[in-house]
């Protein structure tokens, strides 16, 4: 599939969508998979004005380790919250029980589970960095709309010093994935995926030390 069409699921269906009628989130949504299409021009509806300097990826992911809330929403947050923090085109698919929904921004997303009280709220969330080799338009897509640049290969080493000088950093517990190395901030809820191959090299996908995803996952808890 290229990058100018997205699958989305319909009412069990599955059909391909061009982006350009992919829009912004403006109404309470359904449990029904929803194709959004917006007025709204690609770089609007933030808060963000042209010619404001842009936030660094980097110290956009240190802090979303400290916290594990990226752009200030997080576990528990509601679609209109989420509505409201990113302005940004997306697809949603709702599975088929219609109980849980994945908001795909392209290379963020965010996943929601549907409540007894009729709301979507916030299950997890991932920034998929590996997809911006192949597809650095993305970042340059998210950068115009959220503010946060994100370059197209990311190292782990880079994040790491950004960590160190972030206030509240939070300890890491690594462990091997096979090929990869977790690194997981159990405080935040928030793990790092890390490219641990060493014939691993940059091109249309990550090398060797660098993060292939990020993810936000709710806490387990004991019952």
């Amino acid at each position: 599939m290229t990058r100018s069409a997205i699958t989305i699921a319909v009412a069990g269906r599955r059909r391909i969508a061009p982006r350009r009628e992919l829009g912004y989130a403006s109404e309470p949504m359904d449990r029904a998979t929803v194709e959004r299409r917006g007025a709204e021009k690609p770089g609007s509806g933030t808060d963000r004005h042209m010619g404001e300097p842009a936030v660094n990826g980097i110290e956009f992911l240190a802090s979303f380790l400290r916290t594990g809330r990226p752009h200030g929403i997080g576990i528990g947050s509601t679609l209109g919250e989420v509505d409201r923090a990113v302005r940004h085109r997306f697809v949603d698919v709702v599975d088929d029980e219609g109980r849980s929904l994945r908001r795909d921004y392209g290379f963020v997303e965010f996943y929601f589970n549907f409540t007894p009280g009729g709301a979507w709220v916030m299950s997890g969330g991932s920034v998929e960095l590996h997809r911006l080799a192949s597809g650095p338009d993305m970042a340059e897509e998210w950068a115009l709309t959220t503010g946060v640049e994100f370059p197209r290969y990311v190292a782990w080493e880079a994040v790491r010093d950004e960590l160190v000088r972030v206030p509240g950093a939070p300890e890491l517990h690594v462990g091997d994935q096979g090929g990869f190395l977790e690194y997981r901030a159990a405080a935040s809820d928030v793990s790092v995926i890390v490219v641990d191959d060493e014939e691993e090299e940059r091109g249309y996908h990550v090398g060797h030390g660098d993060v292939w995803s990020v993810s936000l996952w709710a806490p387990v808890r004991a019952s």
